[in-house]
């Protein structure tokens, strides 16, 4: 008899106070954060180095009158004298 009341306690007990089969609490499903994108950072464009502009150049200049030119007299060099050297000058 007490084996048999063994073998019935927890069909007993279950008509007694119902046990609720406990509902599963669903995990919730972790929302992937989504990973930000990154920004290409630009490129910076080079700036053209301008090329420096020559200066224009000047205007040519305004050609003289013509004139007729003076002719100068050419001299003929006189020759410098100069002693023989080996004449000497004694006084007695």
């Amino acid at each position: 008899m007490f084996n048999k009341r063994e073998s019935n306690f927890e069909e007993d007990f279950n008509k007694i106070t119902p046990i609720p089969t406990p509902t599963p609490t669903p995990t919730p499903t972790p929302t992937p954060t989504p990973t930000p994108t990154p920004t290409p950072t630009p490129t910076p464009t080079p700036t053209p180095t301008p090329t420096p502009t020559p200066p224009p150049p000047p205007p040519p200049l305004p050609l003289p009158p013509t004139l007729t030119p003076i002719p100068t007299p050419t001299s003929t060099p006189t020759p410098i004298s100069t002693p023989p050297s080996n004449t000497t000058t004694s006084s007695t």
